[in-house]
């Protein structure tokens, strides 16, 4: 689901620097992925 959440996300994110003619990253043909746990918060 976040996977599917991320890449629709981006394609968002490039249409939006297309509408603002700003410019757009080259795309990555090999692309990584890190997934990383969340960190505990600290309570005081």
């Amino acid at each position: 689901d976040c996977l599917y959440k991320a890449r629709w996300g981006m394609m968002e994110h490039i249409n939006l620097l297309k509408e603002k003619g700003l410019p757009i990253p080259p795309k990555n043909p090999n692309p990584k992925i890190i997934i990383q746990n969340e960190e505990k918060l600290v309570t005081a």
